[in-house]
């Protein structure tokens, strides 16, 4: 399965997601997103401050690597920068650095240290993190595939209000991945993914609403709204 692209705003911010399921995804730290923003001139100055073991500057100087932003495009220095952030805490260079472990771009491949990664930043309450760490659960990389867990996972992200996580869980249940094949679940949780932005749950809605009669859809919304009772944008609890 795909996953996502590089985060340059927010910690708890995906700008690419999974479009169907494995939502291995890189966020963003808001101090680094300024610093990525320096002109091409400034570079020299950046990388300065990264060397000087700045987490912020390491981390920008890292996606302008990964992007190609200022800089010919480098994996291998992107993720030698995320590494550095990533030693220091820096969230956003965690999740990014997992996303090129899981695509082997300028490090070797490795599911189990891109899952390693995921869990941190899942620990650390980064919903997009346990996102990610559900997808591979979900695709069994680097563990044995366990749709319970994926979908555990994918239920903390989605009770808080994280639309990927919603969307894949809809996309479990229109599958029947490991639950009962369910059109009317499906729709619901589409529904609160499209309500949270998730572009992939809108286009899925339109696709199922076509063969779903109106007392489906009823019943769909209505199974929505209660389980828009059940999100709780603060709560967050990993474990069992």
């Amino acid at each position: 399965m795909a996953r996502s692209s590089v985060h340059e705003v927010t910690p708890l911010i995906a700008i690419l997601v999974l479009v169907a399921l494995l939502s291995g995804c890189e966020p963003n730290d808001q101090k680094g997103a300024a610093v990525s923003e320096l002109s091409n001139s400034d570079i020299t100055s950046l990388l300065s401050t990264a060397e000087n073991g700045n987490k912020d500057a390491q981390f920008s100087l890292a996606v302008k690597y990964h992007l190609g932003n200022g800089v010919a495009a480098d994996p291998a220095k992107a993720a030698f920068w995320y590494e550095k952030a990533a030693n220091s805490g820096h969230l956003g260079a965690m999740n990014n650095l997992a996303a090129l472990y899981y695509d082997g771009k300028g490090v070797k491949q490795d599911f189990n240290k891109a899952i390693e990664l995921y869990k941190k930043i899942s620990e650390a309450g980064d919903i997009s993190g346990t996102a990610s760490l559900a997808g591979m659960y979900m695709d069994g990389k680097g563990v044995s595939q366990d749709y319970n867990e994926a979908r555990r996972l994918y239920t903390i992200a989605a009770q808080r209000g994280y639309g990927p996580a919603q969307n894949a869980i809809g996309m479990m249940y229109k599958f029947g991945w490991g639950v009962p094949q369910n059109n009317i679940e499906a729709y619901a949780w589409w529904i609160l993914a499209t309500g949270n932005g998730d572009a992939v749950a809108s286009d899925n809605m339109k696709e199922l609403r076509v063969k779903l009669g109106v007392g489906d859809i009823a019943r769909a919304e209505e199974r929505a709204k209660q389980l828009a009772a059940s999100i709780s944008p603060n709560d967050f609890k990993l474990t069992r």
